[in-house]
């Protein structure tokens, strides 16, 4: 039941226990009350990073691999554990990776059946490039063939002058041909070359890609401009002002973070009760205030005058820029607090989303595209899964997300500025040092 409970993201049942089934009913309590976020669903989450990958990066594949062994080594995971043979087809890639027998760390549904309903996991990458079969291939074939057909119908060539050149008309076509986009009003072009394009359709998504490009030279007179979206502007085109600038955070939490920018910056922070995420709070505060920036922490769990408070403040924070550090305790008004507080802020932290009242989880989305230059640091408490109570549309939108396990062990389990796999020791304010692994040459 528990097992169910944990892979539907459910936080509560309701049972009906007969009168002379007290000893039933307590056992359920006490399994419930010890119910832990499961090892393998933080290894899986790890294993997705590489996954579908070719030649990823060899160091940071022993790296996890050793997190799997470890894990068996230590009986944190058992033949009993729902996800057990989701964890075995991962080390077996992984495994076949490090020794040289293949260049891609690829799995098939088959291999890992149901590892997309691990909850905050995904479907898995290769699920999606490897799992055409051979009747989907000959569709395939057959899609492009009738594309290839229709566009033969497009094209009309006649004869003009002496100079030999051939006329093309495009025929209006409303309907679409499996993907191709709908033609607009017939064009008269001139053209010396034309190589009739062909696409690959439904392989990897659903925007089909051309193979061929279509050599089309038009005469001047019968350009015709088409009307530009302001959605787009080119890829090449330099940010206003030479873009946002990359700002390096000091300490060694600084390294495990990454570079920052000023613009739509977030922290997720999430774990497990007692682990450390009020205590990493205050160490991040202190790693902003050091780099110059402007700290405004909502305290919403504990007072502001608790001698906890205190003492996280004299453990944690430099007395030489506490005072670019300011609290408050309670947001009477909601969101329009935290609001007033990223228009008087760089940064703006917040302990924990779930305290604020009148608020919806698409809100968090709202802060970072409204106030793009604050920086957002938030806690918000895990489900048994281990994904962010109230929602997982967080987790998409911020640019870190945090778990902190038991005993103030953080891992990034998605960091856009650091491409590196780190571990941060909460407790002794520092990066964990690495084994260093044996060569298998």
């Amino acid at each position: 039941m528990l097992d169910a409970m944990a892979k539907d993201n459910l936080t509560h049942v309701t049972m009906v226990v007969g009168k002379n089934n007290d000893a039933f009913a307590t056992r359920v309590e006490k399994a419930a009350n010890s119910l832990e976020l499961r090892a393998t669903v933080n290894l899986l989450k790890a294993f997705i990073g590489i996954e579908g990958e070719i030649k990823p990066n060899k160091a940071k594949v022993e790296r996890i691999n050793k997190r799997f062994e470890n894990a068996l080594k230590r009986g944190k995971v058992c033949e009993s554990d729902i996800y057990f043979k989701d964890f075995t087809a991962a080390k077996s890639e992984m495994e076949k990776y490090l020794k040289g027998d293949s260049t891609k760390i690829a799995i098939t549904p088959q291999q890992l059946n149901g590892l997309e309903e691990i909850a905050g996991l995904g479907k898995p990458k290769a699920t999606t490039l490897n799992g055409g079969s051979g009747n989907k291939k000959k569709k395939v074939a057959q899609n492009t063939k009738k594309v290839a057909d229709k566009a033969k119908k497009v094209v009309t060539k006649k004869a003009t002058s002496s100079k030999k050149t051939k006329k093309v008309t495009k025929k209006t076509n409303n309907s679409k041909l499996s993907g191709i986009e709908n033609e607009q009003e017939p064009e008269t072009f001139t053209r010396f070359e034309v190589d009739l394009p062909t696409r690959n359709v439904g392989l990897a998504g659903n925007n089909p890609t051309p193979t061929h490009k279509l050599n089309i030279t038009p005469t001047q007179e019968s350009v015709k401009e088409e009307p530009k979206s302001s959605l787009f502007t080119p890829i090449t085109e330099n940010a206003p002002n030479g873009g946002m600038e990359k700002i390096y955070l000091p300490t060694d939490l600084g390294k495990f973070l990454g570079y920052v920018e000023r613009y739509e910056y977030s922290i997720l922070l999430r774990g497990e009760k007692g682990a450390g995420k009020t205590r990493m709070t205050y160490q991040m505060m202190n790693t902003f205030a050091l780099a110059g920036f402007t700290v405004g922490c909502f305290t919403l769990e504990i007072g502001k005058h608790s001698n906890l408070v205190a003492d996280m403040r004299n453990e944690y924070l430099d007395s030489r820029i506490a005072n670019n550090i300011q609290i408050a305790e309670d947001c009477p008004n909601g969101l329009k607090d935290i609001e007033d507080a990223a228009k008087q802020f760089d940064v703006v932290c917040i302990d924990s989303w779930g305290k604020i009242p009148n608020t919806k989880i698409d809100d968090f989305d709202y802060l970072r595209k409204k106030y793009p230059k604050t920086m957002f640091i938030i806690i918000f408490q895990s489900t048994t899964n281990g994904t962010a109570r109230g929602g997982s549309s967080s987790e998409y939108d911020a640019g870190i997300v945090i778990q902190i396990q038991k005993g103030g062990r953080a891992i990034c389990e998605k960091n856009r500025y650091n491409p590196e796999d780190l571990t941060y020791l909460v407790f002794e304010r520092k990066l964990e040092q690495t084994e260093e692994l044996p060569s298998l040459v």
